[in-house]
């Protein structure tokens, strides 16, 4: 009988041989389906902008018409409708394109209408609906119109010094994704009202530049030591550490860690598995455009910018579906889309942005 306990049979080769062959064939089928899906190669800037000029009227208008619209039929303070509008015109109107100016200092009174009455309750860490996103984003909108620092403006920063937490953060109160979701939102939100009205006149003994700073220090520890989940809190911990001003480095390395998320499409989206919408493109961009992380001519930045210019509705707008239960009695804001009316404008205001950054190149 032949011993064959040191020699390979046939049953041993037999696999291997096979699953080379799968291999091959595998690395073949891989390199068609790479070759057939090879993208088209992305337009410069300087194709781009012909679509950018012909896109933004329309959106500016839409933006103001529908803000306007909103205060005739509501009273109380407005992050979509006000906030968000006010501050993709500002920019705008900062690139050289015309709007009415008087209709943000219009959302501007408007804003401090609504907060002057309740001076005495922010200093008692009351009176905000919303809590301090709501705050950062009422003196965003003061911010846009160029309103002086007054004693409304004072009192929503001492609101602010008075409501952030031991760790140095800001504490979103309600829970109303994707606006609404994120402690990093309310506050970068809270670190900007800060900077932007540091010099509002108070009456209160901790108002002084040392107690404002140590404040943002300690939210640029919080922002820098804390890990995001959501593409919101990607975001905006890039925004609040550019305004806290964090350090070039670690600027750079949220930059990448948002890049990475970058979609196939050009876009980004709110959640795994929601697909790119402009809401979280816009604000992707907006954020890696005002860190100083990607410059508008960027082959990134352009896919973005594509992504939204392809995704634009006819009217100027740009529809995403809201994730939210409904918290508002529904109304007709002059804004498209229904329902969805909140999120889209808010979306619109981003992509707006965005597509302003790449008017020109710095």
């Amino acid at each position: 009988m032949a011993d064959t306990r040191n020699k390979p049979s046939l049953v041993v080769y037999l696999p291997t041989a096979a699953t080379l062959c799968a291999a091959w064939l595998g690395f073949f089928a891989t390199a068609s389906i790479v070759a057939a899906a090879e993208p088209e190669p992305v337009p410069e800037l300087a194709e781009l902008r012909p679509r950018i000029e012909a896109a933004l009227p329309g959106t500016l208008k839409l933006l103001q018409a529908s803000a306007a619209e909103y205060t005739r039929q509501r009273d109380c303070f407005s992050c979509h409708h006000q906030a968000l509008p006010s501050m993709a015109l500002a920019l705008a109107h900062q690139h050289g394109w015309k709007i009415d100016r008087e209709g943000l200092t219009a959302q501007a009174q408007f804003t401090v209408d609504y907060f002057e009455p309740r001076q005495e309750k922010l200093l008692q860490r009351s009176g905000v609906v919303g809590g301090p996103y709501t705050a950062g984003y009422a003196l965003a909108t003061l911010t846009a119109a160029e309103r002086p620092a007054d004693a409304t403006s004072a009192a929503l920063v001492q609101y602010l010094l008075k409501v952030q937490e031991d760790d140095g953060r800001w504490r979103i109160r309600a829970r109303r994704p994707p606006l609404e979701a994120s402690h990093f939102t309310a506050t970068a939100l809270a670190v900007r009202g800060l900077n932007d009205h540091r010099k509002a006149e108070s009456t209160e003994p901790d108002s002084s530049e040392d107690v404002i700073q140590a404040a943002i220090h300690k939210a640029r520890q919080w922002l820098s030591e804390s890990e995001p989940v959501s593409n919101e809190d990607r975001i905006f911990q890039l925004l609040g550490l550019h305004w806290s001003g964090a350090e070039r480095e670690q600027l750079a390395k949220r930059g990448q860690a948002l890049l990475a998320t970058q979609q196939a499409d050009g876009g980004w989206e709110q959640e795994p598995g929601l697909g790119s919408d402009a809401y979280a493109t816009g604000q992707a961009l907006v954020a890696l455009r005002q860190s100083g992380c990607l410059a508008a001519d960027d082959l990134r930045y352009r896919r973005g910018v594509q992504f939204l210019l392809d995704t634009q509705q006819e009217d100027g707008s740009w529809l995403v579906e809201s994730r939210s239960r409904p918290f508002q009695k529904y109304f007709e804001s002059g804004f498209p889309h229904g329902k969805a009316q909140f999120i889209s404008i808010s979306a619109t205001a981003w992509a707006a942005m965005a597509l302003t950054h790449a008017g020109k190149i710095p």
